[in-house]
């Protein structure tokens, strides 16, 4: 049994489907106490992107596709529907009020803390992301052997950004 997991508010989605019985809770993720903040609680902001491709065939009509995805009403019913807060600086009381996650406020309240914050803007960060969950699936399955599992999978991380950096040092080099 898990006690604890760290997921996002999409996951009462699962719940509602496959364990609508389960009592759960929800609340900001523990840190250690020289940054805990109980007014600024540490939180990931992820989102998910639009883009309008170089190319498009129609570029006017996605253009207005994408205003039309940034309007509260859409932003709302679509965070609704994936039992998440909205991404807008402000959400409606009635979005609040009728939202299936019961803890959507908490999450909205978490989006707009200072202590918010995002993936590493580095380009190595997919390899360690994946290296990462990668790592958690290994811990999961053997936990006798973590320490092995964190030294490699360290070793591994750390050769690849050094060798990412060092291809942006070339690149830069070359640049004059």
């Amino acid at each position: 049994k898990v006690s604890m997991l760290v997921q996002g508010p999409w996951l009462v989605n699962n719940i509602r489907a496959y364990r609508p019985d389960l009592e759960f809770g929800a609340a900001p993720f523990p840190v250690i106490s020289s940054i805990y903040d109980p007014n600024a609680p540490r939180a990931l902001a992820e989102c998910d992107i639009l883009v309008i491709p170089k190319g498009c065939p129609h570029p006017e009509e996605a253009w207005e596709f994408f205003k039309y995805t940034q309007t509260h009403a859409v932003q709302e019913a679509l965070s609704g529907a994936h039992c998440k807060p909205s991404g807008l600086r402000t959400c409606s009381a009635e979005f609040l009020a009728s939202h299936d996650n019961p803890y959507v406020g908490m999450h909205d309240d978490m989006l707009k803390s200072p202590g918010v914050y995002i993936w590493p803007q580095v380009p190595s960060w997919l390899f360690l992301s994946e290296e990462t969950v990668k790592l958690q699936d290994r811990i999961w399955d053997t936990p006798d052997q973590t320490g092995a599992h964190v030294a490699l999978a360290a070793s591994r991380m750390r050769g690849e950004h050094a060798r990412q950096v060092e291809g942006q040092h070339r690149q830069e080099r070359a640049r004059g």
